[in-house]
């Protein structure tokens, strides 16, 4: 994964001169820590240090209601970083969603300093020649856009988690993926069920598995 340090202007009027961190060193710096717990600790520090770097809010828009964006904060993303280290088991995780054998310490490890650097990323300006030009129109917004693939998955992270059903987002076992499994494996239970109401266990497993499959693909653990 490498690096960009072009850097943004922060939606609330902060500019960035330099990186909050020299991620590069900090890499360096976690790799000569005794064990994996203190590595995992280290990064953990790295990733909050990036809570100041934000998305586009227009990245938070939902097709259907274009004028409704969510105020989706820094706390957001704190609480969704911690939430992952805290409490999820990523091999489990990967287990559940992709029926893969676990990681072993090292290559989690390999994977927390792609994840690092792709976040660090999410934090600077894909670069535009249209950047400057006036905004009138949606049209004019994309094509002046500085939002790298990056920064597009990391809103997608965060919006996603901001509008998650509690059952799901603090069910750090996945069970509530045992329970749909077995309703969509049913067909009396299909018709018992209101669609309505297994719709957005559907929508968050399809949108689970699409983002472990983007993992595998690019080496992270988003």
């Amino acid at each position: 994964m490498s690096l960009k340090y072009t850097l943004r202007q922060n939606q609330r009027g902060i500019i960035f001169n330099v990186p909050i961190i020299n991620i590069e060193s900090s890499i360096r710096h976690i790799k000569q820590l005794p064990n994996f717990k203190s590595k995992l600790l280290a990064v953990y520090k790295r990733f909050y240090k990036l809570r100041k770097f934000e998305c586009t809010p227009s990245l938070f828009k939902v097709d259907d209601n274009p004028y409704l964006i969510p105020d989706i904060t820094s706390e957001d993303y704190v609480a969704l970083v911690k939430r992952n280290f805290k409490n999820i088991d990523y091999n489990l995780k990967r287990k559940v969603f992709l029926g893969l054998p676990p990681l072993s310490e090292d290559e989690l490890e390999q994977r927390l300093f792609a994840t690092l650097t792709f976040v660090f990323n999410h934090a600077v300006a894909a670069e535009n020649p249209h950047s400057e030009e006036p905004i009138a129109t949606v049209e004019d917004e994309k094509r002046a856009s500085i939002d790298s693939i990056e920064s597009r998955v990391i809103s997608t992270l965060l919006r996603m988690d901001y509008d998650c059903p509690w059952q799901i987002k603090y069910d750090y076992k996945f069970q509530w993926l045992d329970r749909l499994n077995q309703e969509q494996d049913n067909p009396r239970g299909k018709k018992k069920k209101n669609v309505n109401e297994i719709l957005p266990y559907i929508t968050y497993k399809q949108y689970m598995m699409t983002v472990m499959r983007l993992n595998e693909s690019l080496g992270l653990c988003l």
